[in-house]
């Protein structure tokens, strides 16, 4: 018994007719004379009184008995579809996308930005994790695409280097930067300069992420701890998650250094240093797979490129990956 089945016994039963049937499901007299018997055969029960008059139908007492049940199982299938089809349309216009949690990625904040103006009837879930988190994402299709960031002399940037070498996926460069800026109280003495060397922060504690691993692969501390064995001062560090804004707020409380590349957003009580001294570039790019189904994520490549094109970003060759 499937669903046309089920649908053509409860819409006789509704029509009493046949033939009214047929019109209303748009099916042949036949079609719904075949349909009843066969259900029929199947429960071992007649369900109808075919009449004379017009293929007139009524029920058994078989029939009215089983009706309530039938009927139940019409409304359900009919949600069912109903719900199927509302998931296939979110899903149609549903982009997942993964990126590192950079604070100040302004190529990914301004592509994720054009993406949203150009096409608001894209539903974009965009999820912050670690570097090997998202690979995984990637690779097991958990999401269509992933941002990327990473530092020279990291292990991410390493690993970077490998999965682009897959034929299987697709690598766009959209940014590299040569700075870092440290965030830093409004009310501290250093906030009245735009830029300063790593030694002028030897009171500050450097914030870092809390997972061990993600500091390690990441590679981001390495640059800082070089810079202050050179000024002769010991690194002070302090574990905060950086996708928490609250971390902003703490740096207006107290000595707290937060590593930011140039941001495209402000936070109050807020001042960005440049460091002077700062040696170490670092990588963005865009990975998705080269076989890929769907609208949402072509209209997200298309911003990508054109970012890029708009950005006169250089080739691969030219940054020594």
């Amino acid at each position: 018994m499937n669903f046309e089945e089920v649908e053509t016994i409860v819409t006789v039963s509704r029509s009493k007719s046949f033939n009214e049937a047929a019109y209303l499901l748009n099916y042949a007299p036949s079609t719904i004379s075949k349909a009843v018997s066969s259900v029929e055969q199947e429960i071992g029960y007649t369900l109808f009184v075919r009449g004379n008059r017009a293929n007139a139908a009524s029920l058994t007492a078989e029939g009215k008995a089983l009706m309530p049940d039938f009927i139940r199982i019409y409304d359900s299938m009919q949600q069912l579809k109903s719900d199927l089809s509302a998931m296939q349309k979110d899903n149609k216009d549903l982009l997942r996308i993964g990126s590192t949690s950079n604070i100040g990625f302004r190529s990914r904040d301004e592509i994720v930005a054009d993406f949203m103006i150009r096409y608001p009837e894209i539903r974009l879930e965009q999820e912050k994790t670690d570097f090997a988190t998202l690979l995984h994402m990637l690779y097991s299709g958990g999401a269509s695409g992933v941002f990327l960031y990473a530092q020279e002399g990291s292990r991410n940037l390493e690993m970077l280097k490998n999965v682009m070498a897959d034929p299987k996926l697709e690598a766009i460069r959209i940014d590299t930067e040569h700075e870092m800026y440290l965030a830093v109280s409004e009310r501290e003495p250093l906030a009245q300069q735009d830029e300063a060397p790593f030694a002028a922060f030897r009171d500050f504690a450097l914030l870092v992420h809390p997972d061990k691993n993600v500091v390690l692969n990441a590679g981001i501390v390495d640059p800082f701890r070089a810079l202050s064995k050179t000024a002769g001062f010991p690194l002070k560090t302090m574990a905060l998650d950086l996708r928490d804004p609250a971390t902003f707020y703490l740096a207006t409380k107290m000595k707290l250094a937060i590593p930011c590349h140039p941001m495209s957003f402000s936070y109050p009580g807020i001042k960005l240093v440049r460091v002077t001294d700062w040696n170490c570039d670092s990588h963005a790019y865009f990975l998705t797979r080269r076989v890929r189904s769907g609208r949402a994520i072509g209209c997200l490549l298309r911003c990508i490129r054109e970012h890029v094109a708009a950005h006169s970003i250089e080739g691969d060759e030219d940054n020594g990956l």
